[in-house]
């Protein structure tokens, strides 16, 4: 079979025979292709996808963590406000450790 290059670089059949155009043959470039190897490549790919996201994760993580003025306003409301119940809880417990009021106190370890 004959094709003939198009203006846009696409190659299609010819119907003049081989007059300016080029047989197409099947051939294998590349003689040491293992779909094993590939398949290799890709996942080593993916982790190292995997352990860039990771790191920076960690990276930003702990920025915030060293500056948590910086955190978005909404997240920073919320860690206040975790604070503000670890703070009542602990209040709370401290009073029933020890109760003046109470002949018996409590030893916590």
């Amino acid at each position: 079979m004959v094709h003939k290059p198009s203006e846009n670089g696409t190659i299609t059949p010819s119907k003049h025979g081989t007059e300016h155009g080029t047989e197409v043959q099947p051939h294998a470039e590349n003689i040491d292709f293992t779909p094993q190897s590939d398949i290799e490549e890709i996942v080593r790919t993916g982790a190292l996808q995997a352990a860039g996201l990771l790191i920076a994760q960690n990276v930003i993580a702990s920025h915030f963590y060293q500056t948590p003025e910086k955190l978005p306003e909404d997240l920073l409301k919320q860690v206040e406000s975790a604070r503000a119940n670890f703070s009542e809880s602990r209040m709370l417990l401290n009073n029933l450790r020890y109760n003046s009021d109470s002949p018996i106190h409590v030893q916590w370890e």
